[in-house]
């Protein structure tokens, strides 16, 4: 007796700017250097079968194809938090799970940048291309996990491509320099210290560029590695160190780094304040984990602000982009339907391969009834005759073929497997 096995689908779990706040996100961020480890621990985990890991610094999301059948394990919905030891009901309330078709929806959302703080945001369909590509070295990813990132990576270009929402000059970068200028005021003649040597420091010294900023300042954490970052930006160059020297003369401070720890810390803080007197400071932390204390933001004359606090920059922009917005929406469920469709089609395979080999098994039976029945057949009379029964074969099968792979939808493809059966006297269960 063969065991029933259970169906398997697609399943999102997450946590996002949205539905978690930094401090729970940044404890359950899985790095790069990670991410290998955390996808072979949930392939792990009884009725997972194909995994990818999206961590940035606005969510932590794991793709999974699981078993959804009767006899399906609790599955992942406390992985991350029993992984990072965070208690899962405070985890479990800020979660979000989503299932087959509304799975597929959500990740093309997220590579399309609708899911974004920033709406459009360019570097998202890069970060779901690097894990896409981790999930492959991992060797978790199997036929739906390649299929659906791949879809996934077409809808962001066509996104990109047809419509205007990524045209907007918003970005996390764009946002802190924002904030800092809604702070401050104008920031001509102003110094910048920016922390971190990525694509977002890059950007963040483009904005503070075109507002005329007096100094821009890169700080690094080790020395000898500054210089050449700081010369491609246009930059000066320093060490971070713990006194935070580097910060005597900033009005702003902006940190980036992929860094697990605080790099910025209240006492020296405090002791860099006190011989300002009375200067300001902004203080924009977009990593995550944070890399500045959030103790730090109670020193006088500090306004300190992290990645959840761009919120508010970004409403504005939403305004602008709303149209374009909805066209990209419509993208996304086009995509979406698409999807779903190829996947409805696979399950034609199982009643075509029926099909066929009952085709195959009459005319194996005919060829072998006419070879054995005294007719002394040669050799090129036998492979005329296995010539002419393939060929026939193949026509007879070819039109219900082609229409069981082109049905428009499963209850469609359902009435067409139900004839095959009926006509040709098929096993409904095989």
């Amino acid at each position: 007796m063969k065991t029933r096995r259970n169906k398997t689908d697609l399943v999102a779990t997450g946590y996002n700017h949205r539905s978690a706040p930094i401090d729970l996100r940044e404890q359950l961020a899985v790095s790069d250097a990670a991410n290998g480890v955390v996808i072979r621990r949930l392939l792990d985990v009884p009725g997972v079968h194909e995994a990818a890991v999206l961590s940035t610094c606005n969510r932590v999301e794991i793709y999974t194809v699981e078993d959804s059948g009767d006899n399906a394990g609790p599955g992942t919905a406390t992985f991350l938090p029993e992984l990072f030891g965070v208690e899962p009901a405070e985890a479990l309330s800020h979660q979000y799970r989503l299932f087959g078709d509304d799975a597929v929806r959500h990740l093309f959302s997220v590579a399309a940048g609708l899911d974004s703080m920033i709406l459009g945001e360019p570097q998202i369909l890069g970060q779901v291309r690097a894990a896409y590509a981790r999930a492959v070295e991992a060797g978790s990813a199997g036929t739906l996990i390649h299929a659906v990132f791949a879809r996934a990576l077409e809808t962001g270009k066509r996104v990109r491509t047809e419509t205007g929402l990524g045209s907007f000059p918003v970005s996390v970068p764009y946002a802190a320099v924002e904030l800092a200028r809604k702070t401050l005021g104008p920031l001509e003649n102003r110094n910048a210290v920016l922390a971190g040597r990525g694509k977002m420091s890059e950007l963040t010294a483009r904005h503070l560029a075109s507002l005329q900023v007096g100094r821009i300042i890169v700080a690094v954490r080790a020395a000898g590695t500054e210089a050449a970052f700081a010369a491609e930006i246009g930059a000066e160059s320093v060490v971070l160190d713990a006194d935070l020297k580097c910060l005597a003369d900033a009005d702003i401070f902006v940190c980036g780094t992929t860094s697990p720890d605080y790099l910025v810390y209240r006492k020296p803080l405090e002791q860099v304040m006190a011989a300002r007197r009375g200067r300001p400071l902004v203080m924009v932390d977009i990593s995550v984990p944070r890399n500045i204390d959030p103790a730090a933001g109670k020193v006088e004359g500090v306004h300190l602000f992290n990645v959840d606090d761009l919120e508010a920059v970004m409403a504005e922009n939403r305004k602008a982009q709303a149209d374009e917005a909805r066209r990209a929406t419509a993208i996304v469920d086009e995509e979406t339907g698409r999807f779903a469709e190829w996947r409805e089609s696979r399950h034609a395979v199982p009643a075509i391969v029926a099909f066929r080999e009952h085709l195959e098994r009459i005319r194996v039976g005919e060829v072998e009834r006419v070879s054995a029945s005294g007719q002394n057949l040669d050799e090129s009379q036998r492979e005329l005759l296995e010539h002419f029964s393939r060929s026939l074969v193949n026509k007879i099968g070819h039109g219900p073929t082609v229409r069981l792979k082109s049905a428009e939808s499963e209850g469609e493809a359902r009435e067409y497997r139900k004839v095959l059966n009926e006509l040709f006297g098929l096993d409904p269960k095989a």
